[in-house]
């Protein structure tokens, strides 16, 4: 049997290392949600995008991205449902609302990115160098970036002590990528993260930085500025 070709990309929202921002916060004039669709769509490599609202916010998500100038065949091309009781159970329930055409297991072309909507200014390029080295034959792939700062354990005291080795650290940043079959596996571990599965590494993108505070979004700003 012949089967096309086809990404879906799962939206994390909960913004969990955030204390003052979250996905409807506003960003020149469109929420970071609608900015993380809309960079999925602009790679032209995604085919449906599934939302994972909080329980008591999915009317207001599904308000935002439904009154959202988008593509006509875009706008039918995003699901919102209600999240689990954490990260790992609402992935599982994006899994299972997924169309048969995205979740047969014959299908073993089928991409699937792990997007969050913290990272929401992922620029289309980098979405689809994670789609495109998935299907280069990775079943997982992360996008990272070296760490510059210097980072430092400390000991039960709270003292600084030793510093850790930061040739060997990398900044992880989404969307990142699977094949139909190792998200299956991923979800079948008790883990409240994937990036753990995710074990091919390419270039990230200062764009795909985390956002958890206002000094992120100016940051944000200036890049785009220079692009």
């Amino acid at each position: 049997m012949n089967l096309v070709m086809k990404t879906v990309a799962v939206v994390v929202t909960e913004m969990v290392d955030s204390t003052s921002l979250d996905a409807l916060t506003s960003f020149r004039g469109e929420s970071l949600l609608l900015h993380a669709v809309r960079g999925l769509f602009d790679s032209q490599c995604v085919d449906l995008v599934v939302v994972i609202a909080p329980v008591q916010r999915v009317s207001d998500f599904r308000a935002v991205l439904d009154s959202a100038v988008l593509d006509a065949t875009t706008e039918k091309s995003v699901v919102v449902i209600p999240g689990g009781e954490d990260r790992i159970s609402s992935l599982r329930k994006a899994f299972d609302a997924l169309p048969l055409e995205f979740s047969t297991p014959e299908n073993s072309d089928i991409v699937i990115l792990m997007h969050d909507v913290a990272h929401a200014f992922a620029p289309p390029e980098l979405i689809h160098s994670v789609t495109r080295t998935v299907r280069q034959g990775f079943p997982r792939v992360v996008p990272v970036l070296p760490v510059t700062d210097t980072i430092k354990h400390i000991d039960s005291r709270g003292i600084l002590t030793n510093a850790v080795e930061r040739t060997l650290l990398r900044s992880v940043q989404t969307p990142q990528g699977f094949s139909l079959a190792a998200f299956r596996s991923a979800l079948a571990i008790e883990s409240d993260t994937l990036t753990t599965f995710a074990t091919q590494m390419i270039p990230g993108h200062p764009l795909a930085l985390q956002i958890t505070n206002s000094t992120d979004l100016i940051a944000v700003e200036a890049i785009l500025a220079h692009r």
